[in-house]
Protein backbone atom coordinates (compact mmCIF):
# COMPACT_ATOMS: atom_id res chain seq x y z
CA UNK A 1 0.00 0.00 0.00
CA UNK A 2 2.82 2.48 0.87
CA UNK A 3 4.37 1.24 -2.43
CA UNK A 4 1.64 2.61 -4.37
CA UNK A 5 1.02 5.45 -2.27
CA UNK A 6 4.90 6.44 -3.28
CA UNK A 7 3.93 5.93 -6.77
CA UNK A 8 0.86 7.76 -7.47
CA UNK A 9 2.74 10.63 -5.39
CA UNK A 10 5.62 10.39 -8.10
CA UNK A 11 2.97 10.58 -11.07
CA UNK A 12 1.62 13.30 -9.50
CA UNK A 13 4.68 15.79 -8.68
CA UNK A 14 5.62 14.62 -12.91
CA UNK A 15 2.19 15.97 -13.94
CA UNK A 16 2.41 19.29 -11.70
CA UNK A 17 5.73 19.61 -13.48
CA UNK A 18 4.57 19.05 -17.02
CA UNK A 19 2.27 21.31 -16.25
CA UNK A 20 4.44 24.43 -15.14
CA UNK A 21 6.34 23.29 -18.21
CA UNK A 22 4.06 24.13 -20.42
CA UNK A 23 3.04 27.57 -18.29
CA UNK A 24 6.64 28.60 -18.75
CA UNK A 25 6.62 27.57 -22.54
CA UNK A 26 3.32 29.45 -23.07
CA UNK A 27 4.77 32.62 -21.43
CA UNK A 28 7.86 32.55 -23.32
CA UNK A 29 5.82 32.23 -26.59
CA UNK A 30 4.12 35.46 -25.41
CA UNK A 31 7.21 37.29 -24.79
CA UNK A 32 8.63 36.63 -28.79
CA UNK A 33 5.05 36.97 -29.65
CA UNK A 34 5.04 40.71 -28.50
CA UNK A 35 8.42 41.16 -29.00
CA UNK A 36 9.30 43.57 -31.88
CA UNK A 37 12.69 43.14 -34.52
CA UNK A 38 14.33 46.32 -34.19
CA UNK A 39 13.60 46.16 -30.25
CA UNK A 40 16.84 47.40 -28.42
CA UNK A 41 15.69 44.62 -25.67
CA UNK A 42 17.53 41.77 -26.97
CA UNK A 43 19.99 41.91 -23.48
CA UNK A 44 16.54 41.93 -21.66
CA UNK A 45 15.02 39.04 -23.29
CA UNK A 46 17.96 36.93 -22.66
CA UNK A 47 18.09 37.49 -19.09
CA UNK A 48 14.35 36.50 -19.00
CA UNK A 49 14.38 33.49 -20.75
CA UNK A 50 17.74 32.32 -18.81
CA UNK A 51 15.91 33.30 -15.63
CA UNK A 52 12.66 31.02 -16.68
CA UNK A 53 14.83 28.18 -18.48
CA UNK A 54 18.28 28.27 -16.57
CA UNK A 55 20.66 25.22 -18.06
CA UNK A 56 18.37 24.86 -20.99
CA UNK A 57 19.12 28.77 -22.55
CA UNK A 58 22.68 28.32 -25.30
CA UNK A 59 24.06 32.06 -26.14
CA UNK A 60 26.85 32.59 -28.92
CA UNK A 61 28.44 36.00 -27.84
CA UNK A 62 27.30 38.48 -25.15
CA UNK A 63 24.00 40.35 -25.61
CA UNK A 64 25.73 43.70 -26.83
CA UNK A 65 28.02 42.53 -29.03
CA UNK A 66 27.70 44.68 -31.78
CA UNK A 67 28.20 42.22 -34.97
CA UNK A 68 25.80 39.26 -33.60
CA UNK A 69 24.27 37.80 -30.77
CA UNK A 70 22.17 34.92 -30.55
CA UNK A 71 20.25 32.91 -28.05
CA UNK A 72 18.42 29.71 -27.79
CA UNK A 73 16.34 27.55 -25.39
CA UNK A 74 15.22 23.80 -26.16
CA UNK A 75 13.52 22.30 -23.25
CA UNK A 76 11.54 19.33 -23.18
CA UNK A 77 9.32 17.34 -20.73
CA UNK A 78 8.54 14.86 -19.82
CA UNK A 79 12.29 14.47 -19.85
CA UNK A 80 12.42 11.06 -20.80
CA UNK A 81 10.13 9.07 -23.09
CA UNK A 82 10.79 5.09 -23.25
CA UNK A 83 12.38 4.81 -27.06
CA UNK A 84 10.07 1.37 -27.88
CA UNK A 85 7.18 4.33 -27.95
CA UNK A 86 8.80 5.64 -31.48
CA UNK A 87 9.44 1.91 -32.61
CA UNK A 88 8.05 -0.36 -35.59
CA UNK A 89 6.94 -3.44 -33.85
CA UNK A 90 7.51 -6.69 -35.42
CA UNK A 91 4.05 -8.03 -35.13
CA UNK A 92 0.45 -7.18 -34.03
CA UNK A 93 0.55 -8.19 -30.50
CA UNK A 94 3.69 -6.39 -29.94
CA UNK A 95 2.43 -3.61 -31.45
CA UNK A 96 -0.74 -3.49 -29.22
CA UNK A 97 1.35 -4.19 -26.15
CA UNK A 98 3.86 -0.93 -26.97
CA UNK A 99 0.72 1.16 -27.72
CA UNK A 100 -1.13 0.75 -24.49
CA UNK A 101 2.13 0.55 -22.46
CA UNK A 102 2.93 4.23 -24.18
CA UNK A 103 -0.49 5.64 -23.42
CA UNK A 104 -0.44 4.63 -20.08
CA UNK A 105 2.49 6.27 -19.84
CA UNK A 106 1.74 9.87 -21.33
CA UNK A 107 -1.76 9.34 -19.44
CA UNK A 108 0.64 9.62 -16.32
CA UNK A 109 3.29 11.72 -17.45
CA UNK A 110 1.38 14.47 -19.90
CA UNK A 111 1.24 14.35 -23.63
CA UNK A 112 5.53 15.38 -24.78
CA UNK A 113 6.14 19.07 -25.41
CA UNK A 114 9.26 20.10 -27.09
CA UNK A 115 9.61 24.23 -26.69
CA UNK A 116 12.48 25.36 -29.28
CA UNK A 117 12.68 29.43 -29.23
CA UNK A 118 15.86 32.21 -30.88
CA UNK A 119 16.82 35.74 -30.43
CA UNK A 120 19.50 36.97 -32.74
CA UNK A 121 20.44 40.62 -32.03
CA UNK A 122 22.99 43.00 -33.31
CA UNK A 123 24.26 45.88 -30.80
CA UNK A 124 21.39 44.71 -28.48
CA UNK A 125 18.94 45.31 -31.09
CA UNK A 126 16.53 41.95 -32.39
CA UNK A 127 16.93 41.20 -35.31
CA UNK A 128 15.39 37.59 -35.51
CA UNK A 129 13.47 35.76 -33.64
CA UNK A 130 11.86 32.24 -33.93
CA UNK A 131 9.60 29.83 -31.90
CA UNK A 132 8.43 26.62 -32.55
CA UNK A 133 6.41 23.61 -30.65
CA UNK A 134 6.42 19.95 -31.18
CA UNK A 135 4.61 16.80 -29.74
CA UNK A 136 3.49 13.78 -30.57
CA UNK A 137 -0.44 12.85 -31.37
CA UNK A 138 -1.87 9.08 -32.50
CA UNK A 139 -1.89 9.04 -36.09
CA UNK A 140 -5.20 7.02 -36.80
CA UNK A 141 -3.89 6.89 -40.81
CA UNK A 142 -3.88 3.41 -42.53
CA UNK A 143 -1.06 1.72 -41.65
CA UNK A 144 0.09 3.71 -39.27
CA UNK A 145 1.75 2.12 -36.18
CA UNK A 146 3.83 5.36 -35.04
CA UNK A 147 2.72 8.61 -33.21
CA UNK A 148 3.07 11.46 -35.38
CA UNK A 149 4.89 14.33 -34.81
CA UNK A 150 2.73 17.43 -34.73
CA UNK A 151 4.70 20.61 -35.46
CA UNK A 152 4.16 24.70 -35.20
CA UNK A 153 6.77 27.29 -35.77
CA UNK A 154 6.57 30.97 -36.86
CA UNK A 155 9.85 33.02 -38.22
CA UNK A 156 10.39 36.39 -38.41
CA UNK A 157 13.39 36.46 -40.81
CA UNK A 158 15.13 38.71 -42.78
CA UNK A 159 13.69 37.96 -45.42
CA UNK A 160 10.72 35.96 -46.81
CA UNK A 161 12.79 33.05 -49.02
CA UNK A 162 10.77 31.98 -52.64
CA UNK A 163 10.38 28.80 -53.63
CA UNK A 164 8.66 29.06 -56.95
CA UNK A 165 12.03 27.47 -58.68
CA UNK A 166 12.39 24.83 -56.00
CA UNK A 167 9.25 22.54 -55.86
CA UNK A 168 8.63 20.77 -52.80
CA UNK A 169 11.12 21.94 -51.05
CA UNK A 170 10.49 21.73 -47.04
CA UNK A 171 7.17 19.87 -48.56
CA UNK A 172 5.91 23.19 -49.96
CA UNK A 173 4.10 23.83 -52.52
CA UNK A 174 5.72 26.01 -55.37
CA UNK A 175 1.99 26.68 -56.42
CA UNK A 176 0.95 27.88 -52.74
CA UNK A 177 4.19 29.56 -52.50
CA UNK A 178 2.97 31.85 -55.57
CA UNK A 179 -0.63 32.39 -54.08
CA UNK A 180 0.62 33.39 -51.38
CA UNK A 181 2.57 35.95 -52.54
CA UNK A 182 -0.23 37.40 -54.31
CA UNK A 183 -2.49 37.43 -51.43
CA UNK A 184 0.01 38.75 -48.66
CA UNK A 185 3.59 39.25 -50.06
CA UNK A 186 4.61 39.83 -46.38
CA UNK A 187 4.43 36.96 -44.89
CA UNK A 188 3.62 32.72 -45.42
CA UNK A 189 1.56 30.59 -43.86
CA UNK A 190 2.01 26.91 -44.81
CA UNK A 191 -0.10 23.27 -43.37
CA UNK A 192 1.62 20.40 -44.75
CA UNK A 193 2.17 16.91 -43.84
CA UNK A 194 5.46 14.76 -44.42
CA UNK A 195 7.20 11.82 -43.59
CA UNK A 196 10.01 11.80 -41.17
CA UNK A 197 13.09 10.08 -42.08
CA UNK A 198 11.35 9.52 -45.77
CA UNK A 199 15.17 9.20 -47.02
CA UNK A 200 16.00 6.30 -45.41
CA UNK A 201 12.83 3.87 -45.57
CA UNK A 202 10.07 6.53 -43.72
CA UNK A 203 9.25 6.77 -39.83
CA UNK A 204 6.40 8.94 -38.20
CA UNK A 205 4.82 10.98 -40.41
CA UNK A 206 4.92 14.72 -39.55
CA UNK A 207 1.97 17.24 -39.88
CA UNK A 208 2.92 20.95 -39.28
CA UNK A 209 2.48 24.59 -39.52
CA UNK A 210 4.89 26.87 -40.49
CA UNK A 211 4.66 31.27 -40.51
CA UNK A 212 7.07 33.37 -42.15
CA UNK A 213 6.62 36.44 -41.56
CA UNK A 214 8.95 38.97 -43.52
CA UNK A 215 11.26 42.72 -42.50
CA UNK A 216 8.34 44.51 -44.16
CA UNK A 217 5.61 42.61 -42.31
CA UNK A 218 3.10 44.74 -39.99
CA UNK A 219 3.30 44.30 -36.36
CA UNK A 220 -0.35 43.56 -36.16
CA UNK A 221 0.47 40.73 -38.50
CA UNK A 222 3.18 39.64 -36.81
CA UNK A 223 1.72 39.55 -33.22
CA UNK A 224 -1.09 37.87 -34.46
CA UNK A 225 0.59 35.07 -36.64
CA UNK A 226 3.05 34.69 -33.80
CA UNK A 227 0.26 33.54 -31.41
CA UNK A 228 0.82 30.56 -29.45
CA UNK A 229 -2.23 28.66 -27.71
CA UNK A 230 -0.53 25.26 -25.14
CA UNK A 231 -3.98 24.91 -23.74
CA UNK A 232 -4.55 22.15 -25.76
CA UNK A 233 -2.15 20.39 -23.71
CA UNK A 234 -3.82 20.33 -20.74
CA UNK A 235 -7.33 18.33 -21.97
CA UNK A 236 -7.46 14.38 -22.91
CA UNK A 237 -8.18 14.84 -26.54
CA UNK A 238 -4.46 15.16 -28.54
CA UNK A 239 -3.42 18.81 -30.09
CA UNK A 240 -3.97 19.79 -33.54
CA UNK A 241 -2.52 22.40 -35.54
CA UNK A 242 -5.42 24.65 -35.40
CA UNK A 243 -5.15 24.48 -31.90
CA UNK A 244 -1.60 25.24 -31.37
CA UNK A 245 -1.55 28.49 -33.69
CA UNK A 246 -5.36 29.53 -34.59
CA UNK A 247 -4.76 32.78 -35.74
CA UNK A 248 -2.10 31.55 -38.32
CA UNK A 249 -4.51 28.39 -39.21
CA UNK A 250 -6.96 30.97 -39.59
CA UNK A 251 -5.61 32.71 -42.13
CA UNK A 252 -4.57 29.64 -44.19
CA UNK A 253 -8.18 28.93 -44.14
CA UNK A 254 -9.19 32.27 -45.37
CA UNK A 255 -6.17 31.86 -48.06
CA UNK A 256 -7.67 28.18 -49.16
CA UNK A 257 -10.77 29.79 -49.80
CA UNK A 258 -9.51 33.18 -51.40
CA UNK A 259 -7.54 30.58 -53.58
CA UNK A 260 -10.33 28.45 -54.66
CA UNK A 261 -12.55 31.28 -55.62
CA UNK A 262 -9.98 32.68 -57.75
CA UNK A 263 -9.58 29.75 -59.49
CA UNK A 264 -13.55 28.99 -60.29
Amino acid sequence: MLGLCTLAAAFAGIRIRHYLVCVRAQRTLDRIQHLEIGSPRACEVFADLHKAWGSQVTSGGVCNDPNNFSTNVEAVDPPYRPPFCGERQPNGIQRWLVNRTCATYEALTGEPIVLRARIEAAGSVVTRKWSAVYTEVPDNGINEDLPAILGASADAPEQVERYSQEPGRRGRDATSDAQQHGLHPSYRVFVNTGRVNQDTGGGSRAFYIQVEIGPDGSKSDSERLFRFDLSCFRRIRPCSQRDLMPAAYAQYETDVRQTHTSLQ
